[in-house]
């Protein structure tokens, strides 16, 4: 038995998109590998039961690898995707420099006198737009020529952070020219336009990922090899961490940042075991999948990938392991499907111990040759094979019968086809191969006891890379809706045929070349294909466990502050809203007390505003929810007799531009709009009088919390009584590190003053205004530290004022958490959603937050699908038992030197409405500050992505 030939053909530095390129002469026999699911042994961990096919297609896809050149770019920080470094020097051709000194994490540790390290960060369709560029250590590095850093030596700056404008149609190169050995330049960051810092993952990537149950990490893990490359080994020692310099290099992705994905889609990962990896790489990666999976998914594993296929070094190495072992009584190709079973079994006992020590499971796999159900039979009868096996799988690919597109003189004919020629070609391949090839595995499944899958699948349309004719065919016909129509018969006939058993597409992105198109989406801001929209009708929207962001999404409008209500008779206002039942009132966000335009436009989702009660008789809450529904019974200010406070809330609109309020007690109401969202199609704000013309649609970019000022520091000192003082946002306090970019049209901040010593409020607004009715903050109180979060349009500097209107100097400080501009998120607004209130138990937390804790409000509560960045919210802290204050930071990041929340003293209830970026899982946490435990309430009131 010999195997079938392939002369399939892979480009100088860009290797073969579909890595199992399958072989053929003169019948096109196209390979395909199917799991089987079953129980497994006690010595594979925790049995699994065979679970039950869902209703809908049961869909996988492989995913496309990490690298510079196929512009999948799944990561948000480019350097994630980079190439190995490239040994430079000055004067010489590329590539002519001495070898380079790496450390263990990847990042030169030294260079010699004249010597340069050049990385390539992309190369082809990434996005396009300004990049935050962060790095730690002293030393000098340039992006496309644009240069960061400074003198190396113990005098020189550590760290720090900038910008670059990359275009994304040329190539992007990162060169590292000097390093300090004592603290070298590392961990550089090129964050892509709207990505949110400490984000892992492409918003866009994670969306396309939506219709997928199960992710296959082939490519990520560069399983597969050929003769061409260098040999390779694989051991726990060398393997990628989730810190090194790049995941794109030759070792593969790291396995954290694999899981990391599975985490964040909620999708069980499919591992395939290098075969060049030594026992203690597999239990070092199984130790790590086993701890860190999140409950609930299940992880695959296989020994390799189409051992079958001579394309790869796998087929060769194992075939010499075979006849070294005298396997197969002198049959070279038997003797090789005994020793891959073989390998199959000693690999998965490995895997099975480290699951069986963490009480989880996992599934067995074993794949063959879907054209040659032969290769499985031999594999399952090798010694302790069958007993490690779960799953069987193939790859039963569709693609043209009966002659090999990879053959010249037949790839000239094929040329010549009309798409309707090749369309009815794909559906004789279907009724006369695939259907075939399936029926021949289902049956050795079920007489084995085990359950069929696929391991891939697909069209198949590749070939003679040099005939550009067939090459233009191919290309046109995957994205021509006859392809949609091809899958929809395909999938269904395979769901039919296994009783719905996974089906796993390669791949979800890549692009169309001489090599074949293999993506689902040729990018992944593509969105919709023929193929793409064929896996997702077959997947079924109903049983997609992962649900994309709604692909609407609304962008923002900073204004000058409007004020739109003022309920006060003084003010010629309708008087106060009466308290308890009865006490809601609807309030027009449209229009000014006055009557005169400027408020919230037609076709707002969205309003951004600051509330205030004056100076309120009693005690008690304000409530608001969008007009004309039901108001929500999440409270957004809690105010006490004689207390002016403001808080500044983001807010699903109702109908004609309404809000709904209600008010426990009775108590006038100002509101001042400070900006609104209109929906990302409407790309410029409507024409009304009094509008403001500097006003632009603008996209939301959630920073780490940074201090951009603080007046007890400033040279002017605290801000007087009566004197207004204009802010910079662009860097922070020692001037020198980039906070907003330039160009941002608004920042997103916390304004706090601290122990104003009197009684009044400040006024914030563009620096280019000369005043403003609105009140940001007030305070009752000259001990108080109160703080409140707003957002407000930036002047062509990049600065705010702030007018102080107590009779008392105070000191303010201003903490920058982000900034609007033509990059970053679309606001996706909600009713009022209570997260979490620690005053009820919960199976996430019961009881207030101690002193020094954290709260994680994971994205089962923030209801942040994958790909979200941030999330608005109001956060309010309850029964205080003392001064205090609350921090807040996406999941797991450091914890930041700014206040969220500000109480003065004991039996405060304080709220301040915020805008936090949040983890790649999409989840916050809470800090409590105080000395005492603090009750804490979280409602959301929408997300960024």
């Amino acid at each position: 038995m010999s195997p079938d030939a392939c002369p399939c053909t892979f480009a100088p530095l860009r290797p073969h998109r579909r890595g199992a390129c399958l072989l053929a002469i003169a019948a096109t026999v196209l390979a395909v590998a199917i799991v089987a699911l079953g129980a497994p042994a006690a010595a594979a961990g925790v049995a699994l039961p065979l679970p039950a096919a869902p209703d809908a297609g049961n869909l996988g896809t492989n995913l496309g690898g990490v690298n510079y050149y196929d512009g999948v770019v799944p990561f948000a920080d480019l350097t994630d995707q980079a190439g190995d470094w490239v040994p430079q020097r000055e004067g010489e051709p590329w590539g002519w420099g001495d070898p380079l000194t790496l450390r263990r994490d990847g990042w030169p540790a030294a260079l010699a006198p004249g010597q340069f390290a050049t990385a390539v960060l992309a190369d082809v369709r990434y996005p396009s737009g300004t990049y935050e560029v962060t790095w730690s250590g002293r030393g000098t590095f340039d992006v496309n020529g644009t240069v960061f850093g400074a003198a190396t030596g113990d005098g020189a700056a550590t760290g720090g952070r900038g910008t670059v404008a990359l275009d994304g149609t040329s190539i992007a190169l990162l060169n590292i020219r000097a390093t300090d050995p004592s603290d070298p330049v590392r961990d550089i960051d090129v964050r892509a336009p709207g990505e949110a810092p400490g984000a892992t993952f492409r918003a866009a990537y994670l969306r396309q990922l939506a219709p997928y149950r199960v992710l296959r990490f082939m490519d990520w893990q560069r399983t597969n090899s050929t003769l061409a490359d260098a040999p390779r080994t694989f051991t726990c020692g060398n393997r990628t961490l989730p810190g090194s310099q790049s995941q794109g290099t030759t070792a593969g992705a790291s396995v954290e940042r694999m899981v990391e994905l599975a985490n964040v889609m909620h999708a069980d990962p499919w591992f395939t075991i290098p075969h060049e990896a030594d026992p203690g790489w597999i239990a070092c990666h199984a130790r790590i999948v086993a701890a860190s999976l999140a409950p609930g998914l299940t992880p695959r594993y296989e020994f390799a990938n189409e051992t079958w296929n001579p394309v790869f070094r796998a087929f060769h190495d194992l075939t010499a392991e075979a006849v070294s072992a005298h396997l197969g009584g002198g049959d070279d190709y038997l003797g090789l499907q005994l020793r891959v079973g073989e390998r199959h079994a000693a690999a998965m006992a490995v895997v099975g111990s480290e699951f069986a020590s963490a009480g989880r499971g996992f599934v067995r796999v074993l794949a063959g040759q879907a054209a040659n159900a032969w290769v499985l039979e031999q594999r399952l009868a090798a010694e302790g094979a069958l007993a490690a096996t779960d799953e069987i799988a193939i790859a039963p690919y569709l693609g043209i019968p009966g002659v090999s597109p990879f053959d010249p003189e037949a790839a000239r004919i094929i040329a010549r086809w009309s798409e309707a020629e090749l369309f009815a070609a794909l559906a004789r391949a279907q009724s006369q191969e695939v259907d075939g090839w399936i029926a021949a595995h289902v049956a050795l499944a079920a007489a084995k006891g085990r359950r069929l899958v696929s391991y891939e699948g697909g069209q198949h349309l590749a070939g003679d890379s040099g005939n550009d004719a067939l090459t233009a065919l191919f290309t046109a016909a995957n994205r021509a809706s006859g392809m949609g129509v091809a899958y929809a018969t395909y999938l269904d006939r395979w769901r039919d045929a296994t009783g719905n058993s996974l089906f796993m597409h390669f791949t979800d992105v890549g692009p169309a070349s001489r090599w074949g198109s293999w993506g689902a989406l040729e990018f992944p801001e593509q969105g919709t294909s023929p193929k793409y929209d064929a896996l997702k009708a077959f997947a079924g929207t109903d049983d997609v466990g992962v649900q994309p962001p709604d692909p609407g999404g609304s962008e923002y409008v900073a204004i000058e502050p409007a004020r739109v209500v003022d309920t006060r008779a003084s003010a010629g206002g309708d008087g106060p809203v009466r308290g308890g039942a009865g006490g809601v009132r609807t309030m027009s966000l449209a229009i000014g007390p006055d009557g005169s335009p400027g408020g919230v436009p037609e076709g707002a989702t969205a309003v951004v505003y600051n509330v205030t009660v004056p100076t309120p008789g009693a005690g008690g809450h304000l409530r608001i929810g969008p007009g004309g529904a039901p108001v929500p019974p999440t409270s957004v200010l809690n105010f006490r007799p004689g207390e002016s406070i403001a808080n500044c809330l983001t807010s699903k609109i109702g109908a004609a531009r309404t809000i709904s309020v209600y008010a426990s007690a009775e108590v006038d109401v100002i509101i001042d709009v400070l900006g609104y969202y209109l929906p990302a199609a409407q790309r410029s704000p409507p024409a009304e009088a009094g509008r403001d013309p500097a006003a632009s649609t603008r996209r939301f970019t959630a920073t780490a919390p940074r201090r951009a000022y603080d007046a007890a520091l400033a040279a002017d000192g605290l801000l007087p009584p009566g004197a207004d003082r204009l802010v910079s946002v662009t860097a922070g306090l020692d001037g020198s590190t980039p906070l907003v970019p330039a160009g941002a049209g608004a920042v997103a901040y916390n304004l706090t003053v601290v122990r104003p010593g009197g009684v009044g409020h400040l006024r914030t607004m563009p620096g280019d205004v000369t005043d403003s009715p609105s009140s940001a903050i007030n305070w009752t109180a000259p001990d108080e530290v109160i703080a409140n979060a707003l957002v407000t349009r930036l002047d062509g500097q990049g600065r705010l004022k702030v007018s102080n209107r107590s009779g008392s100097a105070v000191r303010f400080l201003v903490d920058v958490v982000g900034y609007y501009s033509d990059h970053g998120g679309l606001f996706h607004p909600m009713a009022p959603t209570r997260a979490i209130d620690t005053r009820e138990a919960s199976a996430q937390r019961a009881g207030p937050l101690l002193p020094g804790g954290r709260l994680s409000v994971d994205s089962r509560l923030t209801a942040a699908p994958p790909g979200a960045m941030a999330i608005a919210y109001n956060l309010a802290a309850v029964r205080t038992a003392t001064a205090g204050h609350l921090r807040t930071l996406p999941a797991g990041a450091e914890l930041p030197d700014a206040s969220a929340l500000n109480w003065p003293g004991p039996g405060y209830t304080r709220a301040n409405g915020l805008q936090t970026a949040i983890s790649p899982t999409g989840a916050l946490e809470v800090h409590n500050g105080s000395a005492a435990p603090v009750d804490v309430i979280v409602d959301v009131a929408g997300y960024f992505g």
